[in-house]
């Protein structure tokens, strides 16, 4: 299926699950989403172009998956969708992160691990201009996947949050 086809697919399945929506909901999503995705200016565009279908078909297609979850997961997507591609592409594949389950003794710890990561961003966060938390909680998670066994977000963000590395490593500790 085209990118395209399957992008306005997507955006009609994210505009079902919030209130109110409309058509032109869809297409301000579907316009966004083409937007995000464009791999001639977003260098990680065809990575983001998987990780949305990756949330798509895992979450928003499964029957199996709440209608609770599936409108947190819309309307977490479209937090300052119309801001920066990177901070964007951190969202989506945070939600991929929170939403899956341990499998395993080792997946159990690696999740309690990024629950204390997620919760020290937060704590520490909340001074932090609207529009470049996101970018600042990615930096969270990227120094922690150095220390602590867990996936950063999108070590590739070419942005940076208002707090040091060395700050966040004291925040860490």
């Amino acid at each position: 299926m085209p990118v395209e086809t399957n992008l306005t697919n997507i955006a009609s399945r994210i505009a079902q699950h919030l209130e109110g929506s409309t058509s032109q909901t869809t297409q301000n999503i579907l316009t966004q989403l083409m937007r995000h995705t464009d791999v001639t200016s977003y260098r990680m565009g065809q990575a983001l172009i998987q990780a949305i279908q990756t949330l798509d078909a895992t979450f928003l297609q499964n029957p199996e998956v709440s209608d609770d979850t599936k409108t947190l997961i819309s309307t977490k997507l479209m937090e300052e969708m119309s801001a920066c591609t990177p901070g964007f592409h951190n969202r989506v594949q945070m939600l991929l992160m929170t939403q899956g389950v341990a499998k395993s003794f080792s997946d159990m710890l690696r999740a309690v691990r990024q629950d204390i990561v997620e919760r020290t961003a937060v704590n520490n966060l909340h001074h932090t201009p609207v529009g470049n938390e996101v970018h600042a909680h990615n930096d969270f998670y990227t120094i922690a996947s150095q220390r602590y066994n867990i996936s950063a977000i999108n070590a590739d963000d070419p942005h940076r949050g208002s707090l040091s590395n060395q700050q966040i490593k004291d925040k860490l500790t």
